[in-house]
């Protein structure tokens, strides 16, 4: 094998999959709670595009150690033929059923693998396990102890003293909680293990690091798409031959929210791909709706920028107050229910979302949209940077769902500085120009901003 290859390895439940899913950023590594998940060692190479960086094996529980270790002792006159003796045993035993596990984590160890050792600090080490670092240490190969850590810390002590005397490093990991600055962590250890292996893992490093960054743009684009599709979108619908527009307008309004929270939705799933997350759900219907809705009340009241800040980012743009408040703009939500419709009402009141949705009509065809809002863009932003944000640094060994119930801690955009605020109105305002230009210089202004928000959000150096 000419790549890097990491053999995981340990007892029975140990977290050993959750590993290879973390360092491989691959979900399709199957994870359970219940012991003996994985039966039969499986390949997982870690590629980006067509180049492969290195592979990881995930491997069966040791389930016989003891009696593994009793028949390498009898079979090796010297230490030095340790290493060779596991071999012997590999092709002695790989095709019967005695000791199935051990032949299986053991064969591509014996082939060159490092070995990455996982350990549960929660309990005491045994001489069960003792008898497993001992066979890893006969095979010779360079060896890491991952600790997988607990909040009880009783036993920490007592599993490094044991663990120094058979590994060549060890060190704390959570799988779980791992931020991709922790993966490239392990994988800067992990360079020192061999040095003929050294260039390659650097090389993997780097193209992590560049693929990170890709990503980071991508997410950046994938954003400022949304933000444009979804503020300049409209509908229409023929009246009916005598037919009254009364009778339409609820079915057409109801039909482009709709079309607009697929919309978002749609553009919600491209962010969480670009992360690799393909079985991750992100659980609205878990939440009551209107806590998660786009058009949900708790939403206009707690996402997106607050009254004043709004006022103030426009102001600051070059867009009097006059100039948010007009016909189109009827409606602002910050939780109180109540029609205003003059500036001053503005700055002290809170409207209707039933107004939102700028609704007119023209001959016997009525039309709605766009929404002129002027914090329809920060709340599309806010919860853009929601999702960016749960997916960014989650490691793949996380199954759960994701659950972004809204709170008034959620929002992101208003913890920023009234001069960022500023430029980013100033961009939303030349958006809601229905000149296709217009639209693509600003995507242009805006990546480079967003790109900004998103590496803070992420920790992407």
């Amino acid at each position: 094998m000419t790549e890097p290859v990491f053999v995981v390895v340990g007892h029975v439940n140990q977290g050993k999959s959750s590993i290879v899913s973390t360092l491989t950023a691959d979900d399709s590594v199957e994870i359970g709670k219940n012991p003996g998940t994985t039966v039969e060692t499986r390949r997982f190479p870690c590629r980006i595009d067509d180049e492969l960086l290195y592979t990881v094996f995930d491997t069966p529980g040791f389930e016989r150690p003891r009696q593994v270790l009793n028949w390498l002792k009898k079979q090796a006159p010297s230490t030095a033929e340790r290493p060779e003796t596991v071999r012997q045993f590999v092709e002695l035993h790989r095709d019967g059923n005695q000791f199935h596990e051990e032949t299986q984590l053991l064969l591509p160890i014996v082939e060159g693998g490092a070995i990455l050792y996982v350990v549960d600090s929660s309990k005491p080490p045994s001489s069960f396990v003792e008898a497993e670092m001992e066979i890893l240490q006969w095979t010779g190969r360079p060896r890491i102890a991952l600790i997988n850590p607990t909040e009880d810390q009783q036993c920490l002590d007592g599993w490094r003293t044991l663990l120094d005397q058979y590994f060549n490093i060890v060190r704390p990991f959570n799988s779980h909680q791992a931020r991709f600055t922790d993966r490239l962590g392990l994988l800067e250890t992990m360079r020192e293990l061999q040095d003929e292996w050294r260039p390659q893992v650097e090389r993997a490093i780097k193209a992590l690091q560049q693929q990170r960054q890709a990503c980071l743009d991508r997410s950046a684009r994938i954003i400022i798409e949304m933000i444009c599709q979804m503020v300049s979108h409209q509908a229409s619908q023929k009246i009916p031959t005598g037919g009254h527009p009364n009778d339409v307008k609820k079915k057409l309004q109801e039909d482009f929210e709709n079309q607009l929270r697929r919309l978002e939705n749609q553009f919600h799933e491209r962010l969480q791909q670009v992360f690799q997350h393909h079985r991750t759900e992100v659980t609205k219907e878990a939440l009551a709706p209107q806590r998660e809705d786009l058009f949900g009340k708790s939403t206009w009241t707690r996402l997106g920028l607050s009254k004043r800040q709004l006022i103030a980012s426009f102001t600051a743009a070059g867009a009097g107050i006059g100039a948010v408040i007009d016909a189109s703009l009827i409606a602002l939500t910050f939780g109180v229910f109540t029609a205003v419709g003059s500036a001053a009402g503005f700055a002290t009141g809170r409207l209707a979302l039933k107004g939102l949705h700028n609704i007119g009509q023209a001959g016997d065809l009525l039309l709605i949209g766009p929404i002129k809002h002027p914090n329809f863009p920060w709340i599309l932003l806010d919860r853009a940077l929601l999702i960016y944000q749960a997916f960014v640094d989650r490691a793949h060994a996380r199954r759960e769902d994701v659950s972004l119930e809204i709170a008034e801690q959620s929002r992101i955009v208003s913890s920023w500085d009234a001069k960022l605020q500023a430029s980013f109105s100033r961009k939303f305002k030349r958006l809601a120009s229905s000149r296709l230009s217009v639209a693509e210089s600003v995507k242009e202004d805006l990546e480079p901003m967003i790109q900004q928000q998103l590496d803070r959000l992420g920790d992407v150096d």
